[in-house]
C-alpha cells in the first residue's frame, strides 16, 4: 500500500519480499514492488529476535521485528538509486510460513513511504 503515489514505493502495488539470515541478527532483505514505476529494494537490516519464556524447554521465536537501510533502484522515466529506511515485524506462524509487516520510507525527489503486509514461505 502506497502513501505518498510519487514513485513505484509510494504507489500501490504487488510486493515480493525475501530475507536472507547472515548472522543471527543481521539480514539482507531484498525486494522489489511491481507497477507502473517499479521499485527495487536492496536494504540491510538489525533483527531483534523475540523469544517465548525460558520456562519452555526449547524456547520459541515469537516475534523478530527489524531496522535497516540500504538502496531503492527507481525504474521507469525517472531511473536512479537513492537511499531507504525500512523497518517491520516477522512473526512465525509455523515452521514453514511467516506473517510480515513493514514499512519501508525511500528518499527521491521526495519521500516515499509504503506499507507492506503479507505472509511468506521459508524453505
Amino acid at each position: 500500500m502506497g502513501l505518498s503515489e510519487d514513485t513505484g514505493l509510494g504507489d500501490n502495488g504487488f510486493a515480493i519480499i525475501s530475507k536472507i539470515a547472515l548472522t543471527n541478527n543481521l539480514s539482507f532483505r531484498p525486494g522489489a514492488v511491481f507497477n507502473d514505476n517499479s521499485v527495487i529494494l536492496a536494504p540491510l537490516t538489525v533483527d531483534f529476535p523475540i523469544k517465548s519464556s525460558p520456562s519452555f524447554s526449547k524456547p520459541k521465536t515469537v516475534a523478530i521485528p527489524y531496522v535497516g537501510g540500504g538502496a531503492a533502484i527507481y525504474t521507469g522515466d525517472d531511473s536512479s538509486v537513492e537511499f531507504m529506511l525500512t523497518g517491520g515485524v516477522d512473526v512465525p506462524l509455523s515452521d514453514k510460513f511467516t506473517a510480515n509487516a513493514g514499512v519501508d520510507v525511500g528518499f527521491s525527489d521526495d519521500t516515499d513511504v509504503g506499507i507492506r503486509l503479507g505472509v511468506g514461505y521459508s524453505f
